[in-house]
């Protein structure tokens, strides 16, 4: 209760997309899209953006994430929106 009476927000992952440790793009894109599916098509991502590979995952992923009709909200969106039932 502290941290919401602070407006803090203690958030983590589901979906880690190991960008740190993989060097291509396109197993990146996979392991997402993959374990998306075995979550419900529902996550919070975990990426890197101080990796060139994961520069240009992102670029694959989000037009996908988009044509396959996730909706993509910012941290700021989803704390405001709470919890979510799947």
């Amino acid at each position: 209760m502290a941290l919401v009476e602070k407006h803090f927000y203690h958030v983590m992952w589901n979906i880690d997309s190991l960008d740190w440790n993989d060097h291509s793009p396109a197993t990146i894109e996979d392991r997402v899209f993959d374990q998306l599916t075995t979550e419900g098509r529902h996550g919070i991502i975990l990426m890197h953006d101080i990796h060139p590979q994961t520069i240009e995952a992102i670029k694959t992923i989000l037009p996908r994430l988009q044509k396959e009709g996730y909706k993509l909200l910012n941290l700021y969106e989803m704390v405001r929106q709470g919890p979510t039932e799947r």
